[in-house]
């Protein structure tokens, strides 16, 4: 079975405060892709987390 990450081992998630989400079938960089499934989901993340209380701010994309 290959490692969840090949770049980050998994005890950094065990790190005191850290805040992980673990997702079968994404690369590492997969995140910053446009595109791939990673990525939307990022930006849904942060979409929820900035703009849930009521800041204005935009989450339209170009």
């Amino acid at each position: 079975m290959a490692p969840l990450d090949a770049i980050v081992p998994i005890e950094q998630s065990r790190l005191t405060g850290a805040r992980t989400e673990l997702h079968e079938g994404v690369s590492h960089f997969d995140w910053i892709h446009p595109g791939s499934e990673a990525f939307t989901n990022v930006v849904k993340g942060a979409q929820k987390k900035c703009c849930s209380n009521g800041s204005g701010v935009s989450t339209k994309t170009r």
